[in-house]
């Protein structure tokens, strides 16, 4: 890998470390899918890179629904349901084996030892955490938090399989898309979203902000880039956070 390229590795990590921070700030001031909905909001500023692709629009749609729309449903529900951050970003790690397991089975690339521990060490972290007392309170973050890891890995199966999609056009498919499915979810299932907009503090439009400039502008679009360069099971163990 080029010094540049981990560069970028290490710089999507500390983006998605800090927007743990923030999303949980967040929904601490709004209900969880309406702030994945603000976030996806701002990120139709994207939608000038919309481009039509023959022949591959049902692979978009697959991982806008399940990369964008479910996975950061299922995310920020197990931020809203977790009191301890590092819950959910331990068994977030659960996506790198099961990326990479599905990477083998489906596209038929082929691990090496150090991956394999690194896969290893993964759900070692997250066989500690099990045996921490404070995981039984914690358990309803958990569950959502593991369907966030399971959502996010099959969709990078269907995201090896594009040909000639450029990163921001990709990323504006997904805030599309996922704008259009979290509202409808928002609108269904929760209430006031209106005036709990109007009155939001400014911590709290601050967290959509951040958020969606770290976890999205920096992180998603730099781990897009590199899954074009790289076999998905390399490149995989560097998302410590989905």
């Amino acid at each position: 890998m080029r010094t540049i390229d981990i560069f970028i590795v290490l710089s999507i990590n500390l983006a998605w470390g800090l927007a743990f921070i923030s999303a949980k700030i967040g929904v601490n001031e709004f209900p969880p899918f309406l702030f994945t909905t603000m976030i996806f909001l701002i990120a139709v500023l994207l939608i000038p890179f919309l481009k039509i692709h023959r022949g591959q629009m049902t692979n978009i749609l697959i991982i806008s629904i399940l990369g964008g729309g479910i996975h950061f449903a299922f995310f920020y529900l197990a931020l809203d349901n977790s009191q301890f951050i590092s819950s959910v970003a331990v068994v977030l790690q659960l996506g790198v084996p099961f990326a990479t397991i599905l990477s083998v089975i489906f596209l038929g690339e082929v691990i090496k030892w150090r991956r394999i521990l690194g896969i290893a060490l993964a759900f070692g972290g997250v066989i500690i955490l099990i045996f921490e007392p404070t995981i039984f309170s914690d358990l309803g973050g958990v569950y959502y938090a593991l369907l966030a890891a399971l959502s996010i890995a099959i969709s990078l199966l269907f995201m090896k399989k594009l040909k000639d999609v450029k990163v921001f056009d990709l990323q504006a498919w997904i805030a599309f898309i996922s704008f259009l499915f979290l509202a409808t979810i928002s609108f269904l299932v929760e209430e006031n979203q209106l005036d709990l907009i109007l009155n939001a503090s400014i911590i709290g439009w601050g967290a959509i902000l951040f958020t969606a400039f770290a976890a999205t502008a920096i992180g998603h679009a730099g781990f897009y880039y590199l899954i074009t360069k790289y076999e998905l099971s390399k490149i995989t163990p560097s998302k410590d956070a989905l």
